[in-house]
């Protein structure tokens, strides 16, 4: 047993060597349908998602990064790199650079209670 995200799992889900028992996302995934997530098992409230960002430095000029994430968005939107992404079970999702902000904030924040809880030491 182990958990890992779709992207990484997939291509052996479809070669028949791995079976999805489910989905920590709290909804399911188009790329594997048959797969129930947890959250749905009986386990409420299970929601855990492996994202992807692109990061920049801290003092980047605001224009350069409007830029960059237009660039970015337009990318995650053409049809080409959408269904590719699709294909490899990643869901394209273009934020904009507050949305961006806030959601890492939060995932900082939820992990930084996991890290508290767990009594784990970071030197």
């Amino acid at each position: 047993m182990m958990f890992t995200d779709i992207p990484t799992a997939i291509p052996h889900i479809r070669a028949g060597k791995l079976r999805a028992l489910g989905l920590t996302a709290a909804e399911s995934s188009p790329a594997l349908p048959e797969a129930i997530p947890i959250a749905q098992q009986g386990l409420s409230g299970f929601d855990l998602k492996a994202w992807y960002g692109v990061m920049s430095p801290a003092n980047m000029p605001r224009p350069i990064a409007e830029r960059l994430n237009a660039e970015i968005t337009k990318a995650l939107t053409s049809p080409d790199l959408r269904d590719k992404l699709l294909g490899m079970g990643m869901e394209p999702i273009a934020l904009s650079l507050d949305k961006s902000d806030a959601y890492v904030r939060t995932e900082i924040a939820r992990w930084a209670r996991v890290v508290t809880i767990s009594g784990a030491k970071i030197d």
